[in-house]
């Protein structure tokens, strides 16, 4: 008895069969699996054993056994670095895999295939990988949230006056805090610029030399919060 087996495509599915070919006695021949299926294919086998029993012509038996294997649960997770977004090596699944980055809001809208994604808008972010065998696995999210205007469980009313920006903006606090830090960077996550205020309101940050285009500004205040806003430098 000979036989052609598929393994299972996608951890816990039932996609595995065995094809049966028996010659060498008298036929006709009577297949029955272990499974209940009484042809030469058993189809939809999740991963395990099956005892298969061959009967002949002069109703001689025979029992064989065939396994059926299955891939390894397929995961990934995705690391920050500022506003980089890393898929690490997935685990599990069958080489070679493909990325497509997704946010939340728009699920089904690929925005993204290589390795890396870098955030240049406010959403939930993670990554959706397809393996050799079509199977998918989403990764862990992460949330990139702020607007222009922001309270603070502390009472703090944070706005950023004008945005978009030419020359200068200005970090509004809504009222004098004691300490908070400000921190520029651009859409790569390199720290553009960092500062460090006391006991103020307001603190101003200058154009400068810097290029057009988006920022992110982290600030955080007195240690205790921090709030992420996009910032854009016409």
């Amino acid at each position: 008895n000979t036989v052609t087996i598929e393994p299972v495509d996608c951890y816990g599915e039932s996609t595995g069969s065995i094809l049966a070919s028996s010659s060498g006695t008298i036929p006709p021949y009577s297949y029955i699996w272990s499974s209940g299926q009484t042809t030469i294919l058993a189809s939809n086998l999740s991963a395990d054993s099956y005892t298969l029993i061959v009967t002949d012509g002069n109703s001689c038996e025979r029992e064989f056994t065939y396994s059926i294997t299955e891939p390894q649960a397929l995961s990934v997770n995705i690391t920050e670095n500022s506003y980089v977004l890393t898929a690490g090596t997935p685990s599990g699944g069958t080489l070679p895999f493909s990325y497509s980055w997704r946010e939340q809001a728009n699920p089904l809208i690929s925005i993204g295939s290589a390795i890396t994604y870098t955030v240049a808008n406010y959403g939930s972010y993670y990554v959706v990988v397809t393996d050799g065998n079509g199977c998918i696995v989403e990764s862990n999210i992460f949330e990139y949230i702020g607007t222009s205007i922001g309270q603070l469980s502390s009472g703090v009313a944070l706005s950023i006056y004008p945005n978009p920006f030419r020359k200068e903006t200005t970090v509004d606090f809504g009222k004098k805090v004691k300490q908070a830090s400000i921190k520029l960077v651009d859409v790569f996550g390199k720290l553009i610029e960092e500062h460090n205020v006391t006991d103020t309101d307001k603190h101003i940050l200058k154009r400068e030399n810097k290029a057009s285009g988006i920022y992110f500004i982290e600030i955080e205040v007195e240690q205790k919060e921090k709030v992420i806003y996009k910032l854009i430098i016409k």
